[in-house]
């Protein structure tokens, strides 16, 4: 579904009058993996690691170098209208629900918008693939004329995954979407998460700080078995210190 080879994505230092380039920050350097359908790729780092930067490159929405090949098609180069139609295939959820849930869109508005921003579909027929999203996430559809702050935290991050699955994307970025929400909340929403992937054979690409809630969702768990730089085994080593507060997460 999804191949990244040697991603680079750099953000220039300049200096001086003439704002001359000096430095670059390499937020993500010389990335490479592959992801299929139906498989999750964790992407592990600290904060300010670029994990979300990476991410985004891969998107197209932070100009990257390197290869990018969606679905059999190389992506790195489309502009505008040729990129539209791969967009709708893209889909992400990001860490924080209420920040990224508009305050002023009601939820049916706020699930529908990437319908709308794609011209599918009339007025009725936007409202019924915005019910059967709701539904499918756990949220009662009759609540979708609600805003978002008259919901939990929990629900609210459900509505963003129903915003994603509703354009029914091929890929999902799934960046820390359970880190804003208290442990027995992240079960559930790694409950829904799987569940979804297996009915619709989903990508997801998983980014996280938290090494447990990774263990627990992604496919590739190389580096938990046998890290080979002293940096990732001393990563490693202090996130497993302690004792799992749920040891059902990993037992899914």
């Amino acid at each position: 579904m999804l191949e990244a080879g040697h991603i680079r994505v750099w953000f220039p230092v300049k200096k001086g009058i003439l704002r001359r380039t000096v430095d670059h920050i390499k937020a993500a350097d010389d990335i490479s993996f592959s992801l299929r359908a139906g498989e999750t790729v964790g992407v592990v780092g600290e904060s300010g690691s670029g994990k979300t930067t990476l991410a985004l490159g891969l998107l197209r929405l932070e100009k990257a170098q390197g290869r990018i090949d969606f679905g059999g098609l190389e992506i790195q180069d489309l502009r505008g209208e040729d990129l539209k139609p791969i967009r709708r295939q893209m889909q992400v959820v990001f860490q924080d629900p209420y920040g990224s849930l508009s305050p002023r869109l009601s939820i049916q508005q706020i699930v529908e918008e990437g319908l709308v921003a794609h011209d599918i579909g009339d007025a009725e027929s936007r409202r019924q693939m915005v019910i059967d999203a709701l539904d499918e996430v756990g949220i009662d559809p009759a609540s979708r004329f609600r805003y978002p702050h008259e919901f939990s935290g929990g629900q609210r991050q459900r509505v963003a995954i129903a915003r994603a699955m509703i354009m029914k994307p091929k890929l999902v970025l799934l960046d820390e979407p359970t880190s804003a929400l208290d442990r027995s909340v992240q079960v559930q929403i790694v409950d829904l998460l799987l569940k979804l992937q297996a009915e619709h054979d989903l990508a997801y690409l998983f980014i996280s700080h938290d090494l447990k809630i990774v263990r627990a969702l992604s496919d590739q768990l190389r580096v938990f078995n046998a890290p080979e730089d002293p940096y990732t085994r001393a990563l490693i080593s202090a996130a497993f210190e302690f004792e799992l507060e749920d040891e059902s997460i990993l037992e899914q």
